[in-house]
This record gives C-alpha cells, structure tokens and sequence, in this order.
C-alpha cells in the first residue's frame, strides 16, 4: 500500500495521514488503489493505476513513468482534475463497463445465469455518454470518445430525420440526448461532432429548460459553453413563438381565408380550437416549440379520427344510422381537417427551414435545404470503424461464437 504525501496533498489529512472519510466518492473508492484523483469540488477518489493507464492518454503523461517501478516506499500519485466529481464518477463507471466486456472462455460456460449477465456488460446510454464527454476530454480518453461520436452521430442523424420527415400526425417526443449534454460533447468530441450542435440547438429551444439563464445547470464546463449560446436559443424561441401565433392564426381565419379565395364558406369552423390552444400571454418563450409540435399533432390526431369515422359510416349497412358516424359542431368533417393540417404542415415546414438558416445561414452548392449538408457530415467517421481484413472477420467470427454461447446458456 503506498503513503500519501501531507506536503502534496491539496487538503488535510488525518492524523495517520488517511484522506478523510467526508470527502472520499465511496461509490467508486478502491481501497487497493495505487492514484488518488481529487476533483475541482474537492471530492478524492482512489483507483487503481492500471485502469486509467489503459484508457487515459492525460495520465500515461502524468504518471506513466512511474507505473513499473517498484511501489514500495513512493508516494501514492495525486492527481487535481478540472472535472466535478459527478462527471468523473461517469468516466469511471464508463471504465470499469469496458473491464467487464472480456470473451467469455469454454470454463465460464458452466456460471450461473446471473454471472453471464454481469460479464456480458451493459453499455451505458447515449445520453449518459453524451454527459461524461467533456469529462474524457480532459482525461483524454479516446475509448469514450469514439463510443459516445459513433453514439451521437447516429442519434442526432435519426432525430434531424425526425424533423425533416414529421408526418404531423404523431406525438414528437423529447429527443434521447439531453439537448445540454448534445451541445457540450459536440464541443468536447473531436470532429465531426460539431455537426451535432445544429439539431442540438433546435431540441435545446423546443424541448430545453424554462430558465433561459441557466443553461448549463449542474454541468461545470465553462470552457464548453459558447460566448453566443444564450443569444441563439433567445432568437430560436423568439421564432417558435412566431410559430405558435401562425399556427393560431391559420386556424381563427380559416373560413375567412376560403371566401377570399373564392373556394366557398366551409362547412367547419376551428377558432373554438384556436382558442383552447392559445397559450398564456405570460408563458415562457421556453414551451412554445414544443407547444407549436403539439397543436399539430392534435390536429393530426383529430383528422385521423374522422378519416376512420368517415370510413366506418360510408360502409354502415342501412339498418345502422349513419348520422351517428358523421360530424357534428364540436367535431370537424375530415375534408376542412386535412385542409387545415395541409396548411399548418406548410406552416412547419417553412419553420424548419428558418431556424436552420438562422443558425447556418443559406444553403451552399444549391441544395434544397440547408439541412442537406448537416446530414451528410453526421455520418461515422471511417477511423472510427474497423479496419476490413482477416483479423476483423476471425473478431466477427468469434464474436458470433461467444454471442451464439451465451445464448444457448441463456435457454437453458
């Protein structure tokens, strides 16, 4: 067991020179730990050496000198880290994760269920990823890195092809990553994880915090955080305000907007569902992206309702009455509904445009939308996947192997 330095130690330690137990992570405390990590909040974790120097480029440069002399009679290493104990209590975890995802051997086969379980691993979420990033960044800890870009790049792909392909019939749902933690791993990942911040920033203002001055709460990431960012969510939430109000509007003047037209009186009227979908003057700017999806989406669902209603009355034998399938004042004949939808879909579709505009200005190369090149540059960078040849086809082959193992355990 090696001695911690009193002069080197950056608070006070007992009498028998121990760190204290009130600022000891017990989560992650090893009592047969070799460096001692003490976080910017004061909080000591001791690990053992190996751990770090196998995944932690920053701490082979700090200690890898020392890692195969003897320990007797040395120093433990004292490390002051520039992360808080929360996020270094991630990358830890993250770490001691990837320990556990080792081949099974032919012995192994004869465990328990459980103890398969445990040694197959659990990967962590992208969001939990996307929330240590920055914390491997000072580690420097390209393990993490490359799992939580491939994680995010695909991630953030999916959810710009969400907002690209809305239908506006189905609920959008929150995205996956916290938009905060989107932003801060796009700014600590190497390229091309800055591609993540656009579609970052939409989320951020549509489905982000109420509290427009504190963007980044129980993060401490100062270097991460953009000189602009409180001014570009103020501008997207301006713009979904003035989403909101379009979409009200289209609504209260819909019968209004047809006789100009020429098209006629419609048989429907929707400014009692403007009404109940008018948000409270004194709401934050915060909800009313999300709010603005969800008119939507109401509307969808409403049409929908009557296309099956509609449906169901025009195959209704005559000895069922047919006016009970067929609209009434409170519910809107599908016809007027999918006008209205087309034209807030319109409406949706020029408010995605904007907001990518406002934060990369016009498309370049004459591309349709200023999304195109988003999505292209949100694609696995190849060094991130492994190599072609006869040793990734013996990896894959014996991947298949222990997976098919595990499996027949498993039904057994």
């Amino acid at each position: 067991m090696l001695h911690i330095n009193p002069g080197a130690a950056p608070f006070a330690l007992t009498a028998d020179n121990k760190v204290p137990e009130a600022i000891r992570d017990t989560a992650y405390w090893d009592d047969n730990g070799d460096v001692l990590l003490v976080t910017k909040d004061g909080v000591a974790l001791l690990l053992r050496m190996k751990l770090l120097l196998r995944y932690s480029e920053t701490i082979r440069s700090l200690i890898g000198h020392i890692a195969g002399m003897p320990q007797d009679g040395l120093w433990t290493p004292i490390l002051e880290l520039e992360c808080n104990a929360a996020e270094l209590r991630t990358v830890v975890e993250y770490l001691q994760l990837q320990e556990q995802y080792v081949p099974l051997s032919i012995q192994t086969c004869t465990l328990s269920r459980q103890l398969l379980r445990m040694c197959r691993g659990i990967q962590p979420s992208i969001d939990s990823l996307a929330r240590c990033a920055f914390s491997a960044y000072t580690l420097g800890i390209k393990v993490l890195d490359e799992a939580a870009l491939t994680g995010l790049l695909t991630c953030t792909r999916d959810r710009l092809d969400a907002y690209a392909n809305w239908d506006g019939f189905t609920e959008f749902r929150p995205p996956p990553v916290k938009p905060v933690h989107a932003v801060l791993a796009g700014r600590a990942l190497p390229e091309p994880a800055s591609s993540i911040l656009s579609v970052a920033f939409v989320d951020l203002s549509a489905f982000g915090l109420e509290d427009e001055t504190a963007l980044y709460p129980q993060i401490d990431a100062p270097n991460l955080r953009g000189p602009h960012d409180e001014d570009t969510i103020a501008l997207l939430r301006e713009r979904n305000a003035e989403f909101v109000d379009s979409l009200l509007k289209l609504s209260t003047n819909f019968g209004r907007r047809r006789s100009l037209a020429k098209i006629g009186r419609p048989c429907c009227n929707f400014e009692a569902f403007a009404a109940d979908h008018t948000p409270d003057p004194y709401a934050n700017h915060a909800a009313k992206g999300h709010f603005a999806l969800s008119i939507i989406a109401t509307l969808g669902a409403e049409l929908e309702k009557a296309r099956f209603l509609q449906a169901i009355a025009k195959n209704a034998t005559e000895k069922v009455d047919r006016r009970l399938f067929e609209h009434d004042d409170k519910s809107r004949c599908s016809s007027c509904l999918a006008e209205l939808h087309h034209g807030m879909m319109r409406l949706y579709g020029q408010w995605w445009e904007d907001v990518g505009q406002l934060l990369m200005g016009d498309s370049q190369g004459g591309r349709s939308s200023v999304w195109d090149d988003i999505r292209d540059s949100l694609s696995v960078p190849k060094t991130l996947v492994p190599p072609p040849g006869w040793l990734g086809g013996l990896r894959r082959f014996l991947c298949r192997i222990y997976g098919a193992v595990v499996d027949m355990q498993f039904r057994q």
